[in-house]
């Protein structure tokens, strides 16, 4: 009755006894004989009115008291809100939609040892079994996609049910409690329920739900976030430079994420893809500062070992293992072949300083990643170019560079100064070749101070130059009396990498530098503005000359065969790289083997794997050979492993049909207490008491006007 319940039901049957007014009333109802008394006659018609209100008072008087004894009876029957069945269990068809969250942060390990996602497990399989035993379930995770997900009974879920584990989010959980809450709205059942049980992390949850289309939806919250908001973890690792080579000193940059005023040492090694230690670094204490991070640097010389796992790890326990440990594949790029063109006989000198900038143990060292030939004919298999210019070539030469650098070759050009002198008499054809190479046509320029070298913008984005551009002060000491005047004539394809000053003048960020890099076709072309003659400049001398120009003959770390990505990305390689010629093999952490046929992917022949979930190293071979052609290093989310957590209740939609709770103890604690029955007799007792006064009033009221009539 109005949506109430009643705790002595039985009281209900007394309800008609609030007729015992009207039933005395009829029963004790007299006619009065009528009498004619002639002296009164004339007073005849104000004493029918007065007999008529009192008769009007009476019948309400009457009514009164019936429902006096209506609402006393109804108070005895005790009415009460019983709220339990707002949540669960009910005679009524039920259908719940069960987000769970099953991202990486859920494995952070509370007090108890046991995981969030593990906590999750066990709520869920106790609805199933108890409080959704009878409803229709829509069970998704972080991965799950709603609209490809189909209601099931708890039993069937139960009997094919899997332990929850960490899988990638397809998108932020606040999008699959939407897209449920959107689904529960638009279904015809009686009752309808969501239930969310996650960690609340900011990045899942940006902002507040929305209130739900239909406001008789029930939700439950279940937050279980860690009472300690954060742990410490390896947040990212780098290298510089990007592209390795072995026995040249490199940095390794490691970024800790953690509690503001923790202090953790970390300690880096670097193995082969066997586990077989190549080489250790003494521990580091990180300290890590008010903005929840802090960066190490690990100077190391790379083994010569070409698949490489460089791995960071904190010392001590912590809450979440996961992200205690992080690691970086690298690949030292194989032997590539540089022809250094030598048609030039008066820069013989020159030249020999170039080839020992290229190669200082000409070819004495095993383990160098450049076989120099000396020439001036482009054959097969060659990687990159070096030449010296101080005159412009034939068409012929510099047709045969231009064809080289667009099907992926690289070309590096030193100018000695002069060239630009010489520019407006050469054949028109090879200077239009020419300015499609370098970074505009040269032209002059007037100094009279020394030039020293600064790093330009684009210098910390560029593989060649980055980790090497990073030491202002080293390259100040690179020096220059003089060098061929070149601008940026086309900003989509040409960066200046390191610009030139003289004294406190520092030259335009667009023109007259010493170091230019220009992307042509599917290569690139690396433009110095003069030569290591030791007369012009002191290049050939300089540290950094070496491995400069090292970078610019190997194959860009854009190309390297050894990637790294995080769990749940896809996986590819080109198949040009890999040189298959046929299917791939791609062996999984776990040892499961895929075999894979190459597809066209944004115009490019890629072998491709879209469901990398297990963390550590996937290796890519040819079908039917054991030798690794690939390695993907997929790692977890670093992201969530510098979780902030939101409260649930600044999360879930502000109306009475929500409940939050910390816990399933604290979820059944809750159900409890909504579960008595919540008093709802106050209001007929109050309207009984109202009552009583009205009644008092009418039965006296031939007192209370004789009172006032006295009173005047």
């Amino acid at each position: 009755m109005f949506g109430l319940e009643f705790l002595f039901a039985a009281a209900l049957w007394a309800l008609p006894l609030a007729a015992l007014p009207l039933i005395l009333h009829l029963l004790h109802r007299r006619k009065s004989p009528v009498v004619l008394f002639p002296t009164l006659r004339f007073i005849q018609s104000s004493l029918q009115q007065s007999a008529a209100r009192r008769k009007v008072q009476r019948w309400l008087l009457l009514a009164i008291r019936m429902l006096l004894l209506a609402l006393l009876i109804w108070a005895i029957a005790q009415p009460a809100k019983i709220l339990a069945s707002r949540f669960f269990g009910s005679d009524q068809s039920t259908v719940a939609i069960l987000v769970v969250d099953t991202s990486w942060s859920m494995q952070y390990r509370q007090e108890n040892q046991i995981t969030q996602i593990a906590e999750a497990d066990q709520i869920v399989q106790r609805l199933l079994r108890d409080k959704l035993r009878d409803a229709s379930i829509m069970l998704a995770t972080s991965a799950s996609d709603l609209n490809r997900t189909p209601f099931r009974g708890s039993s069937e879920l139960l009997a094919q049910w899997v332990p929850l584990k960490p899988e990638p989010a397809r998108s932020p959980l606040f999008d699959s409690v939407s897209a449920a809450s959107e689904i529960l709205s638009k279904n015809p059942a009686a009752q309808k329920l969501l239930v969310v049980i996650s960690d609340f992390q900011g990045t899942d949850f940006p902002r507040p739900l929305p209130q739900p289309a239909d406001p008789q939806l029930r939700i439950v919250a279940l937050d279980l976030h860690p009472e300690r908001p954060r742990s410490a973890g390896v947040a990212a690792i780098t290298i510089k430079p990007a592209q390795v080579v072995a026995g040249i000193r490199a940095s390794v940059e490691v970024d800790i994420a953690g509690t503001p005023g923790d202090v953790r040492p970390v300690a880096l090694s670097v193995s082969d893809l066997d586990g077989k230690q190549l080489l250790a670094k003494p521990p580091q204490m990180a300290n890590i500062d008010d903005s929840g991070h802090t960066s190490l640097r690990f100077d190391l010389e790379m083994p010569n070992q070409r698949w490489q796992l460089i791995t960071a790890k904190l010392q001590g326990e912590d809450p979440m293992p996961w992200d205690d440990a992080r690691t970086l594949a690298i690949e030292l790029p194989p032997q590539q072949r540089v022809l250094v063109w030598d048609a030039d006989a008066e820069l013989a000198a020159v030249h020999r300083m170039v080839r020992l900038a290229l190669d200082p143990g000409e070819g004495r060292l095993a383990n160098w990643p450049l076989r120099l030939e000396a020439g001036s004919v482009i054959r097969d298999g060659q990687n990159a170019i070096v030449a010296v210019l101080q005159q412009v070539p034939s068409p012929t030469v510099a047709a045969g560079w231009r064809d080289f650098v667009s099907a992926g070759g690289k070309l590096v050009l030193l100018l000695k100064p002069g060239i630009e002198s010489t520019w407006a008499s050469a054949s028109a054809e090879s200077r239009t070749i020419l300015e499609g190479l370098l970074p505009s046509a040269p032209h002059e320029i007037t100094n009279s101070e020394l030039l020293h070298v600064v790093p330009a913008s684009a210098a910390r984005q560029d593989t060649v130059t980055m980790g090497l551009a990073d030491d202002p002060k080293a390259l100040a000491e690179m020096r220059a009396n003089r060098i061929v005047g070149l601008s940026v004539a086309d900003q989509r394809s040409t960066q200046l990498l390191l610009a030139t000053a003289a004294g406190d003048r520092r030259a335009p960020a667009d023109r007259d530098g010493l170091l230019y890099v220009r992307k042509v076709g599917r290569g690139r072309v690396y433009t110095w503005a003069c030569i290591p003659d030791g007369i012009l400049t002191n290049l050939g001398t300089h540290p950094l000359f070496l491995p400069l120009l090292v970078n610019q003959c190997l194959r860009g770390q854009e190309t390297s065969l050894a990637s790294n990505t995080q769990v749940g990305t896809p996986i590819t390689v080109n198949e040009t790289d890999v040189r298959s010629g046929g299917d791939m093999e791609l062996r999984s952490p776990g040892g499961q083997v895929y075999q894979l046929s190459a597809q066209n992917r944004d115009g490019r022949r890629v072998f491709a794997y879209d469901d990398p979930h297990d963390v550590g190293i996937y290796q890519w071979r040819k079908a039917g050979d054991s030798t690794i052609r690939a390695l993907a290093n997929v790692t977890g989310p670093a992201g969530e492993s510098e979780a902030i957590y939101r409260p649930a209740d600044g999360i879930m939609p502000k109306m009475s049909g929500t409940l939050i709770a910390r816990s399933m103890q604290d979820l059944d604690t809750k159900i409890a207490q909504v579960s008595q029955p919540q008093p709802r007799w106050s209001l007929p007792l109050a309207l009984a008491l109202i009552l009583l006064c009205a009644e008092g009033l009418f039965s006296n009221e031939s007192a209370i006007w004789k009172w006032f009539g006295k009173g005047k």
